[in-house]
């Protein structure tokens, strides 16, 4: 045997899989380059348990606020509960187009969060507390409160939620060809889960809409403020619970029965 160079070498690619009852994921590292492909394995359970205690920091943030600032009306904090209740409806849908726009190699549906939606959510939480609290000059502070969240508002929907939607609209017309029965799976669940979504989205944005003459005519009792907040709070959660259930799905291999006759290896 002649050795022809000795820059030629071998390197491993190290293998792992991790089972959990019927699911399973898989890692693989390219000993050349380093570089990894893995399978997630998430708990829906821990993912679960993180949003819980993001959210009872923001609430712990509010309550302090409004021991501090006793003054501002429960219309004001009902306005920029509402602008969370958009925010969290926003970045939930966002994570969903991401997630399939990685697993299927979609890259216009792989765009970043936008900052834009951030200045513009801060911009109407602004106008909403001028528009509701008491000052100097009253008048002309509420009027300005009031464009400046109508304005805002506006770029919100018509911007930002409408252009999410059409991305929504693509997922669904997506047609794969020559792919893994992994990808496929994850493309048929994905479309599963949209008409469960759009459903609970569309409900969910007209409890929101019911607050914006609420805030601005303020002729409601706090009675009535307390439940719709409530109810906005529920349907926020049920919409985070189906996108956890969704994303730990799609994130686990089913795990491949050998034993059975008619079984086939997804290669890819």
């Amino acid at each position: 045997m002649r050795i022809e160079t000795s820059n030629r070498k071998l390197f491993p690619v190290w293998f792992m899989s991790y089972r959990r009852g019927e699911k399973i994921t898989y890692a693989a590292v390219n000993g050349q380059t380093g570089k990894v492909a893995a399978d997630l394995p998430l708990s829906p359970l821990k993912i679960l348990a993180a949003a819980l205690i993001i959210s009872g920091v923001i609430f712990g943030l509010f309550m302090i606020a409004m021991n501090f600032l006793p003054t501002i009306p429960a219309s004001a904090t009902l306005g920029v509960c509402t602008l969370l209740g958009f925010g969290g409806m926003y970045l939930l849908q966002h994570s969903y187009i991401r997630t399939i726009g990685f697993a299927l190699h979609q890259k216009e549906l792989t765009k970043k969060f936008p900052v834009g939606y951030i200045i513009w959510t801060l911009i109407a939480a602004v106008g909403i507390i001028l528009l509701t609290t008491d000052g100097t000059y009253e008048q002309d502070r509420a009027a300005i409160g009031f464009f400046m969240s109508a304005v805002a508002f506006f770029v919100l929907l018509v911007i930002y939620f409408i252009s999410q939607s059409s991305l929504t609209k693509k997922i669904k017309k997506i047609q794969l060809s020559g792919v893994s029965m992994h990808s496929n799976g994850i493309l048929v669940e994905a479309k599963k889960f949209g008409t469960f979504n759009t459903l609970m989205r569309t409900i969910m944005f007209i409890t929101l809409l019911l607050f914006i003459p609420a805030i601005v005519v303020d002729v409601w009792n706090s009675a009535v403020f307390y439940m719709l907040a409530a109810v906005s709070a529920v349907e926020l959660f049920i919409l985070a619970l189906m996108h956890i259930v969704f994303q730990s799905g799609i994130a686990k291999h089913k795990l491949p029965q050998f034993n059975k006759k008619g079984a086939a290896y997804d290669e890819k």
